[in-house]
């Protein structure tokens, strides 16, 4: 698909303050969703009616937010409808954090949300271990379907979900584990781990991305060729993320419908360097969007400490231009 200009400026700018090169525009709307302590919504999804659901994590018990299990946070969806008045909400989890990051729609019309509950809770029956990879499906009132937890003995975590045409489950995340649901974990001091779903969650493959340090994910992006392109982090300078250029690069790497790695790079300077998110703007072509603190490298023109950052590269990986 093509990026048309304004879509792309919000996207360069909506990683800090948004920057209009004229005047802003009206709001048509806005509220403030939540209770008495601290609240965050991570993604949404729109809705059939014109509506959104939204999903992340509340600590509070009061005014819009019921039904928390403890003081600590629980998972919190919200369906709000078109011009942002709450219809629903639920709390999802139990007495320690749960959080949710993520939300896809499913060709059945419900919902599939992905994030993390640490040591079980009253909605995970089986938790393998600190933090497990989370994964829930609710129907269109909020309505509990099914919920799964996956990982091993130490910390998982999902960050992104995607649903694909044929009712599977795509999921990006990070894991610490060497065993239980976990394959091929690389013994460094976390791995990328990427899992595909059937339908009822069951699943199909998994694998684990990296080298001897920290590399982690944040994101997954279906590609046109079918594919899948994940957008992250590495300190690592081997195994899955060779040519790092000092300290945190950014690191994207593109793999194939059953796991495979086709290509990865990692792009950055002696700074810290993230690769947030990605667009395929046609199928030669990524757009990713970050932030850098560098200014040497394949980074060129940074205003000072962190900017916003987008660069480009081909359908094979290869850097092709960068700008702060």
């Amino acid at each position: 698909m093509k990026i048309t200009t304004p879509f792309l400026i919000f996207l360069l700018f909506g990683l800090s303050n948004i920057i209009y090169s004229q005047t802003p525009p009206d709001i048509d709307w806005q509220h403030c969703h939540g209770g008495s302590a601290s609240e965050t919504n991570f993604s949404s999804v729109p809705t059939t009616d014109g509506g959104f659901i939204l999903v992340g994590d509340t600590y509070s018990n009061d005014f819009d937010v019921s039904g928390n299990h403890s003081t600590s946070s629980d998972a919190w969806v919200t369906k709000i409808d078109a011009i942002g008045n709450i219809e629903w909400q639920h709390c999802y989890g139990g007495i320690q954090n749960d959080e949710l990051f993520s939300i896809c729609a499913t060709t059945d019309g419900n919902y599939i949300l992905a994030g993390y509950s640490y040591l079980g809770n009253d909605d995970i029956l089986v938790p393998y271990g600190q933090t497990d990879g989370w994964i829930i499906k609710i129907d269109d009132a909020g309505g509990l379907l099914w919920q799964k937890s996956y990982g091993g003995s130490n910390g998982d975590i999902f960050k992104s979900i995607k649903c694909l045409a044929d009712g599977s489950l795509i999921v990006v995340g990070n894991t610490w584990s060497p065993d239980g649901d976990v394959t091929d974990y690389s013994g460094g001091e976390g791995d990328c781990w990427i899992i595909k779903l059937n339908s009822i969650g069951d699943i199909l493959w998994n694998y684990c991305y990296g080298g001897s340090l920290t590399d982690e994910a944040g994101d997954i992006l279906l590609t046109q060729d079918g594919g899948f392109l994940i957008t992250g982090y590495t300190y690592s300078i081997d195994g899955d993320a060779t040519g790092n250029n000092g300290s945190i690069d950014a690191w994207i790497f593109k793999i194939d419908n059953l796991g495979s790695i086709e290509w990865h790079n990692c792009v950055g300077g002696t700074g810290q360097d993230f690769a947030i998110y990605a667009i395929q703007k046609d199928l030669d072509t990524y757009l990713i969007i970050g932030t850098t603190s560098s200014n040497d490298g394949e980074v060129i023109g940074n205003h000072g400490a962190k900017d916003a950052w987008s660069f480009e590269l081909n359908s094979m990986g290869i850097f092709q231009w960068q700008k702060c």
